[in-house]
């Protein structure tokens, strides 16, 4: 997941968040998320625990821009 490094526009991250501590929160969330589905391929709510990740992840991890 090296590819945030040096990638992110100025400022896309909240403040304290390094694009290294971005790239091993994403690793842990992605790897967590598959190991969830493959356990239970068959759950109606893997769809729903993939997107409830990722949006906290958005939320932790990138500068609101509303309010820059």
């Amino acid at each position: 997941m090296i590819w945030l490094r040096g990638t992110a526009t100025a400022g896309a991250l909240r403040p304290g968040i390094t694009a290294a501590l971005a790239t091993n929160a994403l690793r842990a969330a992605l790897r967590g998320v598959a190991q969830t589905v493959a356990a239970n391929p068959d759950n109606d709510d893997n769809d729903a625990t993939s997107a409830v990740v990722r949006d906290a992840l958005i939320h932790a991890l990138v500068a609101d821009r509303a309010h820059s």
